[in-house]
């Protein structure tokens, strides 16, 4: 009896902790998703419809949406094409795991300055000082070797200054299992 009663309070606990990681995920991609305004929001289940208003970029184990107008692009081609353009790119894997399956909006780039992300936009004048404040006081810490990356848990938000301006905002949600996985393997499909 006392066995089972273990097996049944070990199982409980599992679920609680389970229960509360989820809402705690689900806590942290409301509020970031509150205080942005990107067209498809993190975790944006993708549809046909989505796709439609895009160039898609394929890779191993996921997928790009990319503006409609390339066609035949490199990565090369991409990551040129952002900093001249300014556009947001939208990375979609499975969530939570990669082997889950699903299409969820995991990954996204940005160089549009329209897009406001904790009071940060692309065009601002700022330096890493007035970025770690505003990021801080939104509960995001400072990575210690890449002054540009903020994260916590679940989130990690890059901010890319050059020249006393931000030039990029790459905002991503931890995927489980990713480690050794190679997404770029990609050629653009329209």
């Amino acid at each position: 009896m006392k066995k089972l009663l273990l097996v049944v309070f070990l199982m409980f606990s599992f679920f609680l902790l389970s229960g509360c990681n989820s809402s705690e995920t689900d806590d942290v991609i409301f509020e970031f998703n509150n205080n942005s305004n990107f067209e498809y929001q993190l975790l944006t289940e993708v549809t046909d419809d989505i796709k439609s208003g895009f160039s898609i970029a394929y890779g191993f184990g996921m997928y790009r949406l990319v503006d409609q107008s390339i066609e035949n692009a490199t990565i090369e081609d991409l990551a040129a094409y952002i900093i001249i353009h300014p556009t947001t790119f939208y990375t979609v894997t499975a969530y939570p795991d990669c082997s889950d399956g699903g299409d969820f909006i995991t990954y996204i780039e940005t160089t549009d300055p329209d897009i406001d992300l904790f009071g940060i936009s692309v065009g601002d004048a700022s330096t890493q000082t007035m970025v770690k404040e505003q990021m801080d006081a939104n509960g995001y810490i400072q990575d210690e070797s890449d002054e540009s990356l903020y994260k916590n848990d679940i989130l990690r938000i890059y901010v890319q200054i050059e020249d006393g301006t931000i030039i990029k905002l790459i905002v991503n949600v931890k995927v489980t299992n990713e480690e050794g996985i190679i997404y770029w393997n990609m050629q653009v499909n329209k």
